[in-house]
């Protein structure tokens, strides 16, 4: 949690793409085990774009 500058009670959420690896129960298992405090959610399909800029922006030169 330091590392997101959280306090104790706070949480955080994570927005990633739907890609199946991210959907498979062993990934969501190690979240919830090791960062209980971080919510994962997915951006729809088509979305990438518009709910992760950094994804399209900034890493499309490590992606491509």
């Amino acid at each position: 949690k330091w590392k997101l500058f959280l306090s104790s009670h706070q949480k955080a959420i994570l927005f990633i793409d739907a890609w199946s690896v991210h959907q498979l129960d062993e990934f969501m298992g190690w979240m919830k085990q090791n960062y209980p405090y971080i919510k994962v959610t997915f951006v729809p399909a088509g979305c990438t774009g518009k709910l992760q800029p950094a994804d399209v922006g900034l890493q499309c030169v490590i992606k491509h």
